[in-house]
């Protein structure tokens, strides 16, 4: 298949562009054959965790393979075709998909080099200017952290524990709960219009990071006497 695999060209990458206008677009060059994907939305990573949940005995490759399904926009090949494709290829296609989602792909491993190129990177958002600060400042009375994430500027605050016992209350109910997202979109207070299922799959885990770390969850207690 690496012989005849179809050629990226600058026509096509323009057609994609013109095709996803403003979307992020990526790269990625495996053993000879080029593919342009996309990140995946929270949306995305949701659905593919209820997946998961519905799933239980499915294998890494049935997920690689929904993986690429959703972010790969070129080249279109069936699956006939990914078969005389080498094994390795779709599971790095599928982590430079997800690294490139912010998604923890933790200790997975392809077992091929994959080199990602990007082709349109994320929009890049005015950084609040610090009048707007001041005022966010003002008007919450709480610990506030500026983050930046996939060119978007985000401010949190810390989750306090009545918020916290009611989010864990409704995970308990509802398995398919995202806990990163509804910690975020609680603690989230600048901007106020985000667009959580839009969003790429890795930028809630990220706010919920800080937000966690500012909770005192992750705060080592000194003792400062036996008593």
């Amino acid at each position: 298949m690496a012989n005849d695999f179809p050629e990226l060209t600058p026509e096509i990458i323009a057609e994609l562009k013109t095709k996803h206008p403003g979307r992020p677009l990526f790269s990625v060059e495996i053993q000879g054959m080029k593919f342009v994907f996309t990140y995946l939305t929270q949306k995305d990573a949701i659905e593919l965790s209820k997946w998961t949940q519905e799933n239980p005995n499915a294998i890494i490759q049935e997920l690689d393979e929904k993986i690429v399904s959703i972010g790969l926009l070129w080249p279109e090949l069936t699956p006939m075709q990914w078969m005389t494709v080498p094994a390795g290829v779709m599971p790095a296609v599928s982590r430079a998909i997800q690294e490139k989602s912010l998604m923890d792909v933790g200790a997975q491993e392809s077992g091929v080099s994959a080199t990602v190129v990007t082709l349109v990177d994320f929009a890049e958002q005015d950084k609040p200017a610090d009048e707007d600060l001041e005022k966010i400042k003002k008007a919450v009375p709480h610990p506030l952290r500026l983050v930046s994430v996939c060119g978007g500027w985000y401010v949190v605050r810390p989750i306090m524990r009545l918020e916290f016992n009611t989010i864990r209350n409704k995970a308990s109910a509802d398995t398919s709960l995202d806990l990163d997202q509804e910690m975020s979109k609680v603690c989230t207070v600048f901007p106020k219009d985000v667009n959580w299922d839009a969003i790429p799959a890795g930028v809630a885990s990220a706010l919920s990071k800080q937000i966690v770390d500012m909770s005192g969850f992750n705060d080592n207690a000194a003792v400062v006497s036996e008593l």
